[in-house]
């Protein structure tokens, strides 16, 4: 190799690169601000400063910035060690993809089948003694009912999505307790990482109990509904029984409950999203990454399931489902995966901007005096002297009206891109321009970046005005005013 190649050869490894990985929408820097610098998450490492050929990104204050023309190339975000853009990382590691769907007549499960089939494949063929399963609660219509089914028609019963978190693992050791040897488990990321451990983990009890073989049916989970707060919000919002409702189900970014009539009530899954069980604000496992096989609908067409074969067991157990006429197998692409790699990171992606982690309540006397004192408000005459700097490091994301019309809730944003420590809070009622009386104050000890918090307090009548008021040790950060009179209006 020449001395001019040498000096040349660096740059080749550039060119494929951007080659390779340009085209794509979020190959952008500001997916990686937005994912990672605002976020708090960076650390300063330099990687995708040093790796821009274009020389667009700079290190200022310890911070990356964006000082020339982003091309999209892509090669920032995937030289950055806290994004995760490769698809082991992504979905985890499998050996196979396909599109499928069942060929069954009778099953008529969620979108393919697939599950169901499966398992009624597995039943008649004798190959397992039962399937732990999630069904529907007799009494408590759509609560999430664990059952260990050994029949095809409790396999068929159970078909269907139930979007409330299941605690299915007692069923299983339940299972192994009454005796039955081989066992097939259906369920979410949440609880096919529980079986994992209990057959991994060194003290597990599954791994120690020998006599018993689990095949882990994953599926695929974005969310899950508290089911108290599901059934509160169906009843009391949309007035409608949960007995009422026949199916429900999740598409292009739509929570659809059926009824029996065929009536279709629809939410934004945003909309929904106070509904979801805490726990969930923190997985970031959305394909059941340690199954044997995993399935759900998205990247699949209307009728189809999308499944990904992680073990040599589970592909063996699916192509001879399908060899027996059970189900119906096509292979899929990388191309076929986009869908799915791109919910997959959003879940990636929450645990570091997680939202409303925490919900902060004002301590509110019993019995509110009636008579308001007139203390004089320095809030407003010290308004407009705070720093441009420190009053964009925490934003107002909503206000409204709560609780049947009882209290007012401000939603505040961390929008700092650092930790921020013992932050006071402070709401006070207004009496007047320049007068202000009961205060409610709590102390924020740490709020992380991104994180957006809640707060209440009790609304006065409809021309009551509030002023909130946020400092620290180095002064104010916030004071913003709040009408009633306005929240009624939007």
């Amino acid at each position: 190799m020449t001395e001019m190649n040498q000096e040349q050869d660096p740059l080749v490894s550039f060119r494929l690169s951007k080659r390779k990985l340009e085209g794509s929408k979020e190959a952008k820097f500001a997916t990686l601000k937005k994912e990672v610098i605002d976020t708090g998450l960076c650390s300063s490492c330099g990687a995708c400063v040093a790796s821009c050929n274009e020389k667009a990104l700079e290190m200022i204050d310890e911070r990356p910035h964006l000082v020339g023309k982003c091309t999209a190339c892509g090669v920032c975000i995937h030289q950055c060690p806290k994004t995760k853009t490769t698809i082991p990382q992504l979905i985890g590691n499998f050996t196979e993809a396909f599109r499928a769907k069942s060929l069954i007549p009778d099953v008529v499960g969620q979108d393919g089948g697939v599950v169901t089939s499966l398992l009624i494949y597995l039943i008649r063929e004798g190959m397992i003694d039962g399937a732990v399963v999630t069904t529907k609660d007799d009494i408590e219509y759509w609560k999430p009912k664990p059952i260990i089914a050994t029949k095809e028609e409790q396999i068929l019963e159970s078909s269907g999505s139930i979007y409330s978190q299941s605690s299915a693992v007692g069923k299983l050791l339940e299972a192994i307790k009454s005796g039955l040897n081989s066992i097939a488990f259906v369920g979410c990321p949440c609880n096919i990482d529980a079986v994992n451990k209990m057959q991994n983990s060194p003290y597990g009890l599954v791994r120690l109990f020998m006599r018993s073989s689990v095949l882990k049916i994953g599926l695929f989970c974005m969310d899950a509904f508290s089911y108290d707060r599901l059934r509160h919000f169906v009843e009391d919002v949309d007035k409608v029984p949960m007995r009422s409702i026949e199916k429900m189900t999740i598409s292009k970014g739509k929570f659809h409950m059926i009824q029996e009539d065929g009536h279709t009530i629809s939410h934004s899954v945003r909309e929904m999203d106070r509904l979801r069980s805490s726990s969930c604000h923190y997985c970031i496992d959305f394909t059941s990454e340690n199954a044997d096989i995993s399935v759900g609908s998205v990247g699949a067409p209307e009728g189809y399931n999308l499944v990904l074969v992680r073990t040599g067991l589970g592909l063996e157990i699916l192509q001879d489902a399908a060899d027996n006429g059970y189900i119906e197998l096509n292979h899929l692409t990388i191309k076929d995966l986009k869908p799915v790699l791109r919910l997959a990171n959003l879940k990636k992606v929450q645990l570091y901007t997680v939202n409303r982690r925490r919900s902060y309540a004002f301590q509110v006397p019993a019995q509110l005096p009636m008579e308001r004192q007139q203390i004089p408000s320095t809030e407003l005459l010290v308004e407009e002297k705070i720093g441009r700097y420190r009053r964009r490091m925490v934003r107002i994301e909503s206000t409204k009206i709560v609780e049947d019309g009882r209290n007012i809730q401000v939603t505040l944003k961390n929008r700092s891109g650092k930790v921020l420590e013992r932050v006071q809070v402070r709401i006070t009622l207004l009496a007047g321009e320049l007068f202000e009386s009961h205060n409610w104050e709590t102390t924020i000890r740490e709020w992380f970046p991104a994180e957006a918090l809640d707060f209440e307090f009790p609304r006065f009548d409809d021309d009551s005005e509030y002023m909130v008021s946020l400092s620290d040790a180095n002064g104010k950060i916030l004071t913003k005013k709040v009408a009633v009179a306005d929240l009624i209006n939007m």
